[in-house]
This record gives C-alpha cells, sequence and structure tokens, in this order.
C-alpha cells in the first residue's frame, strides 16, 4: 500500500481553543489531616468548537501536577524552561 504524503510550505493554522480557570469546592476534603483548604483551583482546555454543540461529548485528559504543586504550573513557561 502506498500512500503520498505532500508537505506543503504553509500549514493550515489550526483553531485555537482557550484555557479556563475555575474553582470549586470539595466536600471530601473538608477537615483534611493536613489542614488544606478544600476549595481548588481546576484548569480547563475547551477546543474552539465547544460551545457550538451543546450535545457532542469530548475526549478528557487529566493532568495531576503533584503534591507541591498548582494547576497553573503546567502552563508557567518559566518553570517549562528549567525543565528542558
Amino acid at each position: 500500500m502506498s500512500t503520498d504524503y505532500q508537505l506543503t510550505d504553509k500549514p493550515i493554522p489550526a483553531p485555537r481553543g482557550t484555557l479556563e480557570q475555575f474553582s470549586f469546592h470539595s466536600p471530601s476534603l473538608k477537615n483534611n489531616m493536613a489542614d488544606e483548604n478544600s476549595n481548588r483551583e481546576i484548569i480547563v482546555y475547551l477546543p474552539a468548537c465547544y460551545y457550538a454543540d451543546s450535545n457532542k461529548a469530548f475526549p478528557v485528559i487529566y493532568v495531576l501536577h503533584g503534591y507541591e504543586g498548582e494547576p497553573n504550573s503546567w502552563f508557567d513557561e518559566e518553570l517549562n524552561e528549567e525543565a528542558k
């Protein structure tokens, strides 16, 4: 099976989605042993077409930042540069 792929000089840019930050209250974390706040921040990536069809299901990827991290650490350019 032979397939010819051709590269173009100018790739077509994909539509960009948005990052939205939310906070939520987690009853299961209330009065936890580490005495941490039971309110949590999350960042959600929404594809450009997210609001176009409210019935469409999208795949989900969960990215966990670790015990000492914060949700925005995945998007901190300075931190990502240090990791290279």
